[in-house]
């Protein structure tokens, strides 16, 4: 079982390539390698070559909201 992050298959979700199209039959689109897929496109990569995703790149976190009662 891998212990750190480095030693995980990519995850789309967590890459900053990934986004939700609009489109019913290919929801999950890869910005870097341009194509939509009905699954995720990781997955699609591994399917296809055996290999993971080359081009994936951590999606920066945002700051959390900070809730202020005045």
């Amino acid at each position: 079982m891998a212990d750190t992050a480095e030693e995980l298959p990519p995850n789309c979700m967590k890459c900053r390539h990934h986004i939700i199209t609009h489109d019913v039959n290919f929801p999950y689109a890869c910005q870097a390698m341009g194509f939509k897929s009905r699954q995720l496109p990781c997955r699609e990569v591994f399917a296809s070559s055996g290999l993971d995703c080359q081009l994936f790149a951590l999606r920066e976190v945002r700051g959390a909201k900070v809730n202020r009662r005045a």
